[in-house]
């Protein structure tokens, strides 16, 4: 091809000339020599002397990594092994028909130690009557029979429905097949209702918290004004640990301005009665706002946080709850008769309407929050009070928080 013309053609002819030079032929590619770089190469590694990683220096002492390692701080729950009592027959106890080691864990060792107590005396009663234990069959007759003998016997429905609850926890197969004793528990109910406490009045709590005030048993005054404003069931006011007493940060907002107790806390491994870990209430009742501060000077003075917030048993409570009834006159009080007088005032006071009680009592129906409501009910108790015990009551209730402060003295019933 001929090329005429001017500049175009001189810069088509470069272009054409440049793409030739790169177009390789057979024979240019076969005389290309062969890369260096494929070829294999021998790299000797000479070994390095071990060098001990060190941490950047603090107070002129280094850390090494191992020292770091042991330093760090342990889970926050393990599980420990199992005491050798219950790692009998484990791997085997659901198909000989016995409750696993889960099974049992799935409900408070309180209310599993309770239907134990239940379950037995109604084997006692199957033996008795000459009948093989565990029951193969007619266990729903023989359990109606034994409900008639415990409603004969003048004993609360309240028993009869543990027990029955007791069978079926303890053998899962039958529930939902107590027909019988289902319709027993029934007609019980109808001819005697269940039973509630009366909740505690307030001016009754204070003469009792007073009456320890003077006997020198301060923590035992301060739980039972904690129980009452809070709602606590007994036994989750023995499990209280320093630690769950929750102190402001007035620096975070005014979300955080408030004492807190941390009820079931989840690292115990213990949650409340319904199933529930870490329920936080407030102690943010206006009239007891003295509370908070008596808890954080008692917790600082604890060499122990993670030990019990009250350095007694449930049975020495319950000893001097008893002897304070007792002094005022109102024997045969239970101290879980704080919880609901607690409902009961805020309910009545209006402090609190009605879902924030429930919320704060941790009840899962209205009905139960309902019957604090009455204050007929409070009255009742009041009326019991002779009047120098409700005169006492009466300035304990204005005084308490003074005595506790130390600037009246305590005086007892």
């Amino acid at each position: 091809m001929v090329l005429q013309g001017g500049r175009s053609t001189r810069v088509l002819s470069k272009r054409v000339s440049s793409v030739r030079s790169t177009v390789q032929t057979p024979a240019m590619k076969r005389s290309r020599p062969q890369p260096l770089a494929t070829q294999p190469q021998r790299i000797l590694l000479k070994p390095q002397p071990a060098v001990q990683v060190t941490m950047r220096k603090q107070k002129g002492k280094p850390h090494s990594a191992t020292a770091m390692n042991k330093t760090r701080p342990p889970p926050r729950r393990t599980v420990g092994r199992l005491h050798i009592s219950e790692e009998k027959d484990v791997g085997r106890r659901a198909q000989t028909q016995q409750l696993t080691v889960l099974e049992e864990r799935s409900i408070s060792i309180e209310v599993l130690n309770q239907y134990k107590s239940y379950l037995t005396k109604f084997e006692n009663f199957c033996r008795a009557e000459g009948l093989q234990w565990p029951l193969v069959a007619n266990c729903d007759e023989v359990l109606a029979d034994y409900l008639d003998i415990m409603f004969l016997d003048s004993r609360s429905a309240n028993e009869g429905e543990k027990t029955v609850a007791a069978v079926e926890f303890s053998f899962p197969g039958l529930r939902g097949r107590l027909t019988r004793s289902r319709r027993a528990l029934k007609g019980w109910r109808k001819e005697q209702p269940p039973k509630s406490r009366l909740p505690m009045p307030a001016i009754v709590m204070a003469g009792m918290a007073m009456d320890m005030l003077a006997r020198g048993k301060r923590l035992h005054a301060l739980r039972m004004v904690v129980d009452y404003d809070t709602y606590l069931r007994p036994g989750e006011s023995a499990g209280l640990r320093g630690k769950d007493v929750v102190t402001p940060v007035h620096k975070a907002g005014r979300m955080y301005h408030k004492y807190m107790l941390i009820v079931r806390d989840q690292e115990e491994g213990v949650p409340d009665k319904v199933g529930i870990f870490d329920n936080s209430i407030s102690l943010d009742t206006p009239s007891r706002s003295y509370l908070g501060p008596l808890l954080e000077k008692h917790i600082n003075s604890m060499k122990n946080k993670c030990d019990p917030l009250y350095p007694f048993t449930n049975q020495e409570f319950r000893k001097e709850f008893a002897m304070s009834c007792k002094k005022i006159g109102l024997e045969g009080l239970h101290p879980y008769q704080m919880r609901h007088g607690g409902a009961s005032e805020d309910l009545g006071m209006g402090i609190r309407d009605h879902a924030a009680v429930k919320s704060r009592g941790r009840w899962f129906t209205d009905q139960s929050v309902r019957r604090y409501a009455k204050i007929g009910k409070i009255q009742q108790m009041i009326s019991r009070l002779s009047p120098p015990a409700l005169e006492y009551c009466q300035w304990s209730l204005a005084n308490l928080e003074r005595a506790f402060k130390g600037l009246v003295p305590a005086k007892a019933a």
